[in-house]
């Protein structure tokens, strides 16, 4: 306590400079030197324009990404489609291997633009089922 004391008090001297007390302190104006820029462009005019192109290039990409995600959007409409006729008649080998192929082209997309964590386990197991019929795998054995 005696420390935090001893140094208000000299606080309280250094900015009062021995002026009464209760009158105001002298107005002192403080420059900082390092508050003061020095990496300025030599070309300040193509600033605004570099953070736009970098805007433009975030823009192209996030288009892109959605761009990728409608389309496995779309793929899991007709993925629904071809599940229901099989559900319907499971004896149709051919809408069968329609849905093994529908869902290995989701699969695929879903790795290849990370999306995996969006999606339930029991639904990806599902996939990775009919997507070992097209790869020829071993299916496994209940």
């Amino acid at each position: 306590m005696y420390l935090i004391s001893s140094f208000i008090f000299l606080l309280m001297l250094t900015f009062w400079n021995g002026a009464e007390l209760g009158a105001l302190p002298p107005a002192r104006v403080l420059v900082q030197t390092d508050a003061i820029p020095t990496d300025i462009p030599q070309q300040p005019e193509r600033v605004v324009v570099d953070e736009m192109l970098q805007l433009d290039r975030l823009i192209a990409v996030t288009e892109a990404h959605l761009a990728a995600q409608r389309s496995v959007r779309q793929q899991l409409e007709e993925y629904q489609l071809i599940r229901l006729r099989v559900l319907r008649d499971p004896q149709d080998n051919e809408q069968l291997y329609k849905q093994s192929l529908m869902a290995k082209r989701i699969l695929d997309q879903i790795e290849n633009n990370h999306l995996d964590q969006l999606f339930s386990s029991a639904f990806l197991s599902e996939l990775n089922l009919f997507a070992r019929v097209i790869t020829r795998h071993a299916l496994p054995r209940s």
